[in-house]
Formats: structure tokens, C-alpha cells, sequence
């Protein structure tokens, strides 16, 4: 479920799609004028999905502790609030800067929203995890939440990129032996956002 997909078009402005179907193209103040119109549309999806399925995992969005776009939220912990959702931190250490992701986010959030934190990931380790077991301790120790796992970097996991930055990076698949290969170009607009499209 994406009820609601942002693409960027150029200058500030993006394309609003609202359950698949183009909704609009609007600058940041019009987008956030909306949002009472756009949280029911994504309560609605939301609630489909809930009727069908026993589980239902949300992913957000950006940063889990943007204090300047709070206000006017639809993902994050203000979707979690309105689903009832426990909510996973996942922390990328192979970028860096592990503990100020979990226990900075952690002190930048409200009770209430510490109260849906139900604990940790971390993410893309490299190494023997429990040569970080001294981190984990670290982390559950300032936050009083557990880390459920460690998870290991895998390289060449060639997972499909959500935006156009990553057409940088050449992602080859070796096909099966005997087969023919395939090649396809994509041209690189301006412009082009989630290249997954073409």
C-alpha cells in the first residue's frame, strides 16, 4: 500500500498520486493544505487492507524525528498513532553515527510516541555481530528498549532503488548459463523520479 506517492517534478513542486491515480501537482503549502483530505483517503486504504489481511507493516518515511514537519505528518509516528501500531526503529550502521540514530531519535520524541516505540534494529552490520554486543548494551541501557536483532550487511543485494540517485550505480544480474542477455537502456531525464516506472 502507497495511498499516497510524492513526485518530485522539478523546482519545489511534486506530482501527488493518491491511490495510483494522479491527485496533483502541488508546492509544499498546497500539499500540506491538503492533509486533512489526504489522511482520510490513507485511513480508508489503510482500513481495506486492515479488513483483509491479520498483518500489516508500515513503512515510514525520512527521519522518525523530523521536529519541523511533526505538525503536518502523515507518515511516521503520526500514522503509527492512528493505526494503533508498535513501531521499529531500524538503524543503518554501516553509514555511521548507529547510537545517535537510536538514542537521539529516542530523546527527540514525545511520551507518547516513545510509548509506540517497541525497539531496534540495527541494520547492514559488517563484522561478527557480537563484537557489538557492547553496543546493544549501550543502546537498550539509554533508551530502556530492546534491540530484537543485528542484522548483516549483504553485498550485492541489488535491491531496486526508490529514486533516481540511484541510477549512478550499475546493478548487473548474471543471467543463467546458455541464456541470452538481455540489455535495456533507461535515458535519464531531468526530471525522472522513481525509475522503477519505466
Amino acid at each position: 500500500m502507497n495511498p499516497i506517492l510524492l513526485k518530485p517534478c522539478g523546482g519545489l513542486g511534486c506530482q501527488v498520486i493518491v491511490q495510483g491515480k494522479v491527485y496533483a501537482n502541488l508546492g509544499a503549502h498546497d500539499y500540506y493544505r491538503q492533509k486533512p483530505r489526504l489522511v482520510r483517503r490513507v485511513m480508508a486504504s489503510f482500513r481495506r487492507l486492515q479488513a483483509a489481511h491479520e498483518l500489516i507493516i508500515l513503512e515510514g518515511a525520512g527521519s522518525a524525528a523530523e521536529l519541523n514537519l511533526k505538525k503536518s505528518d502523515l507518515v511516521n509516528f503520526s500514522m503509527a498513532k492512528r493505526a494503533g501500531a508498535a513501531v521499529l526503529l531500524v538503524a543503518d550502521i554501516d553509514r555511521g553515527g548507529v547510537f545517535a540514530a537510536t538514542i537521539g531519535t529516542f530523546h527527540l520524541l514525545t511520551m507518547a510516541e516513545r510509548r509506540l516505540l517497541a525497539g531496534f534494529i540495527i541494520n547492514k552490520f559488517r563484522g561478527e555481530p557480537a563484537l557489538f554486543h557492547d553496543g546493544v548494551e549501550i543502546i537498550q541501557t539509554r533508551t530502556r528498549r530492546p534491540v530484537f536483532g543485528v542484522l548483516p550487511f549483504i553485498p550485492d543485494l541489488n535491491l531496486p532503488q526508490e529514486d533516481s540517485v540511484a541510477l549512478e550505480r550499475k546493478i548487473r544480474h548474471p543471467g543463467e548459463t546458455g541464456q541470452e542477455r538481455l540489455r535495456f537502456g533507461i535515458v535519464r531525464l531531468p526530471h525522472i523520479s522513481n525509475y522503477t516506472e519505466t
